[in-house]
């Protein structure tokens, strides 16, 4: 009886997950997929008790098919995860580009020792921001970072770690998204059932 109780509450427990991260992605109308890179999980990043963002994670399905103990691992481009992430990121609050760039530079800046002025300019460049726009930030290797806002592409910024530094503040040990890491670590466990 005891195995059966846990097991549908294992079940419970993973169906109301999936509700969850599907709602999150029906509700900000995240695509399932960028380029060849599949939706892999989604979050909110809050300041206090407001959503400033919703957030959504793509990655290569391998990297999350692998046991919940070296996941992060396997995700972080800094620790040699392979295949590029991508970031997108719907403002949910009044939130200005300068704030956004101001919180993701001080953000980049305890995981990337480099000059931030180039990222900061380019998330400027795609204007003044607000609730409803739409930011994206690939991580192609370990050492390049894309920007788009609101679909145009700000071009890319170059330098050691940048890539591996952006995808750290919401893979590492003191990711900025809670509810991001938990998805992550759902759809992990589901990939590997």
């Amino acid at each position: 009886f005891f195995f059966f109780y846990k097991f549908i509450m294992l079940l419970f427990l993973t169906l109301l997950t999936t509700i969850i991260a599907v709602t999150l992605a029906n509700e900000y109308g995240f695509p399932q997929e960028i380029g060849k890179l599949p939706l892999q999980a989604t979050g909110v990043r809050k300041k206090g008790p407001i959503k400033a963002y919703a957030l959504g994670l793509y990655a290569p399905k391998e990297t999350l098919q692998t046991p919940l103990s070296s996941l992060y691992n396997s995700l972080r481009l800094s620790k040699g995860g392979k295949g590029s992430r991508t970031f997108i990121m719907k403002v949910t609050f009044k939130v200005s580009s300068d704030k956004m760039a101001s919180a993701l530079c001080d953000s980049l800046g305890t995981r990337y020792k480099g000059d931030m002025t180039e990222v900061a300019e380019k998330i400027l460049a795609g204007g003044k921001g607000g609730k409803g726009t739409v930011f994206q930030f690939d991580c192609v290797d370990s050492d390049t970072l894309g920007v788009t806002v609101n679909g145009k592409s700000m071009g890319k910024v170059e330098g050691k770690g940048i890539g591996s530094g952006f995808a750290d503040i919401y893979l590492d040990g003191k990711g900025v998204s809670p509810s991001l890491k938990k998805s992550i670590e759902q759809r992990c466990n589901d990939l590997n059932e």
